[in-house]
């Protein structure tokens, strides 16, 4: 498997996707790397009474990589976490842990070769339409519990972990995963294929945490969702932020695992007249792994089952990739929300990114200190709009719930910047232009003009995103 760290380039156009491998340790464990976190009322026809949200996993995979494609790491730990009170800690946490097989009884497929059994070389081995143990040589599949409130004991170096209720449906626990997109000749209709993979299923819960509605899971492979063009600001903003480019048929083939879920808003927010929640994602590794001398396929190594170290984390795009100081980056991703305010919110009170492009380029930063601007969008949310009941500075994406879905014709790219309240950093929509929506927040598009001269600007990485770009359903992201 080859991961494409720096750039994906299509057609003349660089590309790169959203990750956190600037940070030193995931960049050495892409199936943990969070790249993605997308929430929003959801715009799918008779689906406004839900939240979707989307966690987007190890980005940019290349999809010439068979057979081995990338998937899920088994012995990771992968979360959606939801905080419904403002406390800075999670209230409902959706755990995923992900298993994968041998098909025939885990001994994997065989083809006879002068009167000899000789194992396929190949993930499939025949044409398949759904789960098929004849064609498909690698079964994968995952579980998700629901933990109510603190789903981990934070300690200096492990995570204890708190047990939590199966979601199910038709009441199995356990949901098939959809293979990658091989080919046609392996999945001639790989959209029919892949929405087998979609499951209604019943949230645990009692009393006044019971939820009457099902919701909707999938998990599985995507075609990369985030576009931008950022290779130029690493070389001290070689890339001019005033020229717009024509780049809005701009398209890769970067693949990205990402976990879905649509789940109805009377089961997330606390109260009626309490709507906003505040959504982050984490992946953790198991604290203590041993590689077997002698390995095979469904024991690889020895790990702990209990203790886990977090080892990624994400709420708000760019927070961490081009916020979060270099020294820091390890430790924010370990760290949770309500650690924040004593030991990150530096980082975006006074962000260094925008002091840079000063320096490398002719547009000034804004001239106010502390950044409040920034502290809003980033650590408290907006009052009247996503700020939750007890205000405490995290770091996590804000959506307010009661907020109506738009339909995908009419989303504006620039979300809140362009007076649409249903888009980032209300949340964040797959057709958000989070890039162009950043780079303006940050030289101060909230800002009073004497106190951002750079804040008017239509501030562009030049690729052009909007919901066109995406599928108007659940998953809402494109086939791989």
């Amino acid at each position: 498997m080859i991961f494409l760290f720096a750039l994906v380039f299509s057609l003349t156009l660089p590309v790169r996707a959203s990750s956190h491998r600037e940070a030193p340790f995931v960049a050495n464990n892409p199936a943990v790397d969070a790249s993605d976190l997308y929430a929003f009322t959801s715009y799918e026809t008779g689906r406004s009474d839900f939240i979707t949200i989307i966690a987007n996993y190890s980005p940019v995979q290349d999809s010439n990589s068979g057979p081995n494609y990338y998937l899920f790491d088994p012995s990771a730990l992968y979360e959606i976490k939801i905080d419904n009170d403002g406390d800075a800690r999670e209230e409902m946490t959706f755990r995923f842990r992900f298993k994968q097989e041998l098909s025939n009884n885990n001994t994997g497929l065989s083809v006879t070769v002068d009167n000899k059994n000789i194992d396929v070389p190949f993930i499939s081995n025949a044409s398949f339409t759904e789960v098929n143990e004849n064609a498909q040589n690698r079964l994968a599949s995952y579980s998700i519990e629901l933990v109510r409130n603190k789903a981990f004991e934070y300690g200096n170096s492990t995570n204890r972990l708190k047990d939590g209720k199966f979601l199910k449906s038709n009441g199995e626990k356990n949901f098939d995963m959809p293979e990658y997109n091989i080919g046609s000749n392996t999945i001639a209709d790989y959209d029919s294929y892949a929405n087998n993979f979609i499951y209604d299923v019943d949230i645990p819960g009692k009393g006044k945490n019971k939820c009457e509605t099902q919701a909707r899971v999938f998990a599985g492979v995507r075609k990369e969702s985030f576009k931008a063009n950022l290779s130029g600001l690493y070389d001290l903003i070689n890339k001019d932020l005033t020229a717009a480019e024509d780049a809005a048929s701009n398209e890769f083939n970067g693949n990205v695992l990402s976990l879905a879920l649509e789940i109805p808003k009377d089961c997330l927010s606390r109260k009626s007249d309490r709507p906003v929640i505040g959504i982050w994602t984490s992946a953790s590794l198991a604290s203590r792994r041993i590689i077997r001398r002698q390995t095979s396929f469904k024991n690889p190594e020895l790990t702990s089952t209990r203790d886990f170290t977090q080892v990624s984390r994400l709420g708000n795009p760019f927070v961490n990739q081009m916020l979060i100081g270099y020294s820091d980056k390890n430790d924010f991703n370990q760290n949770i929300p309500r650690k924040d305010r004593k030991l990150f919110e530096k980082y975006i009170q006074y962000p260094a990114l925008a002091e840079i492009i000063e320096t490398n380029s002719s547009l000034s930063a804004p001239n106010l200190f502390p950044r409040t601007d920034m502290e809003e969008i980033f650590l408290t949310g907006i009052e009247d709009l996503n700020q939750l009941n007890k205000v405490r500075n995290s770091e996590m994406l804000r959506l307010n719930t009661a907020t109506d879905a738009l339909s995908a014709d009419s989303q504006n790219r620039l979300g809140l910047l362009a007076g649409d309240e249903a888009g980032f950093p209300n949340g964040r929509r797959p057709g958000d232009d989070v890039t162009d929506i950043f780079f303006r927040i940050l030289m101060g598009a909230r800002l009073d003009a004497s106190l951002a001269a750079a804040g008017s600007l239509a501030l562009t990485d030049g690729v052009l995103t909007n919901a066109s770009d995406y599928n108007e359903s659940f998953p809402y992201l494109l086939s791989p």
